[in-house]
Formats: structure tokens, C-alpha cells, sequence
């Protein structure tokens, strides 16, 4: 898997009840298999949520492009659209947030059926997604400024300039959209250079355990053992 972390059982071996549960777990596959399952699913859970929240726990995740004054522009993603062939950008580029999502493929991706995979006492979680290890811990990306990149650029910042000039003319605000289009500029000159774009992209963390995950698998550990205690002493009184 391209990002992943892992539990194991040895995290949970410091009390006696949760030793007993181990015990358990070495005793019964199918108990094992519940637990462990269980586990990696509030694991995914809570990796699902940091992107709703923007924070994993109390780590709050940086907006897009935090270094840029005033109006925000994905530019890595604006390029991304041109490279693909579109005219026109969608509005979400000019957000700052949400940040760590795009298109929310990763973010979908974390679910049990794709994402988790068990191994005896552990659970392994993890996207396979191009972009999950550069969301989780940051990277840098290239893009060549191709021929079709600084045609479409050009078009798109002309109809933006037009925007702005009948704007002024009648004395209206120019739009947080076009004043961030002005910013695009610069990519003329690393196409003319023959030079990439550099995106060093900042770790927005997802995985992880939280003191609130750990609260919630305990419990879970909890619940799991009591309902199978329970069932099992009821099985022995029949």
C-alpha cells in the first residue's frame, strides 16, 4: 500500500483485562479476526474524518498554499486541469480549503474493502491512491509547462482580464477568482525557460492514533469481549 500504518496487539498489553483479551484472541481465530478487523475500521474511520475536520486529533492541517498573500490559486492543480486538456479550471481551485482533497478519491479510498488488510495480530491500513504518501507527509511534484499548458493559460487569463477591465469600467470589485488568475502569470516564463513548476506540498496528516482513536478502540475491545463472554456463558448453561 503506498501509505499505511500499523496496529499490532502489543499496544494494548498493559492491563490485565486487555491481556486476557489476547489470550482470548490466541485461542479463537474468529475472535481474533473480529478484533483486528475492528480495529483497522476505526482506524479508517478516523482517517475519514481528518479530511471532514482538516486535522488529524489537535493537529490542525495547513490551507492550500499558506505562503500566498491574499487571494488563494491551486496552481499545481490549475496546471493539472490544463495538462488534461480543460478550458476552464473548476471554481475549487481558488479555495483554501478543504486542502488534502481534490477530486476525493483518497479520501474514498479509505473504507475496510480497500483499504485494510489483517495479518494474524495486526491490522495494516493504507491507501493505495497515487497521491495518499503526499497528503500524509508532504512531497514535491514537477510539471513541465507544455505548449498546450501556455495556450489554454493564455486564453484563460485573457477572459479573465476582461472580466476585470468591464468590471472597472462600471465600477464594481473584481472577483477573488480573477484577482487570484493574475498570479498565474509566471508560468510564461518557466515554459519560456524550459523549466518545470516545483510544488513542495505540506504533510496533511490522516493516519495516525489519536488519544480519541485509542479511547475508541479500547472500548471497542470492551464491547467485543463482554458480547462474546456473554454469548459463550450462555451457551454453556444450555
Amino acid at each position: 500500500m503506498a501509505d499505511n500504518f500499523t496496529i499490532s496487539a502489543k499496544m494494548f498489553e498493559g492491563t490485565k483485562f486487555l491481556r486476557n483479551v489476547l489470550r482470548r484472541m490466541q485461542q479463537s481465530k474468529e475472535f481474533q479476526e473480529r478484533i483486528m478487523k475492528g480495529l483497522g475500521a476505526l482506524a479508517l474511520a478516523s482517517a475519514q474524518e481528518a479530511f471532514d475536520q482538516q486535522a488529524l486529533g489537535s493537529e490542525q492541517w495547513e490551507e492550500r498554499y499558506p505562503k500566498q498573500k491574499g487571494f488563494k490559486a491551486n496552481i499545481a492543480g490549475i496546471v493539472a486541469d490544463f495538462a488534461a486538456g480543460k478550458r476552464n479550471p473548476p471554481n475549487r481551485r481558488f479555495d483554501a480549503r478543504p486542502a488534502g482533497i481534490d477530486t476525493g478519491n483518497l479520501r474514498r479510498s479509505l473504507t475496510p474493502s480497500k483499504a485494510l488488510t489483517t495479518h494474524g495480530f495486526k491490522v495494516t491500513v493504507g491507501s493505495t491512491q497515487q497521491n495518499a504518501s503526499a497528503v500524509q507527509f508532504g512531497g514535491e511534484t514537477r510539471q513541465q509547462i507544455t505548449k498546450t499548458i501556455v495556450h489554454l493559460l493564455a486564453d484563460f487569463m485573457r477572459r479573465s482580464r476582461k472580466r476585470v477591465k468591464k468590471a472597472k469600467k462600471v465600477s464594481q470589485p473584481i472577483t477573488a477568482k480573477d484577482a487570484a488568475i493574475q498570479k498565474l502569470g509566471f508560468l510564461f516564463g518557466l515554459a519560456k525557460k524550459g523549466k518545470p513548476l516545483i510544488t513542495k506540498s505540506i504533510p496533511r496528516p490522516y493516519l495516525g492514533i489519536t488519544p480519541e482513536l485509542e479511547d475508541k478502540m479500547i472500548s471497542f475491545i470492551v464491547e467485543t469481549f463482554e458480547d462474546m463472554e456473554h454469548g459463550k456463558s450462555k451457551l454453556e448453561k444450555q
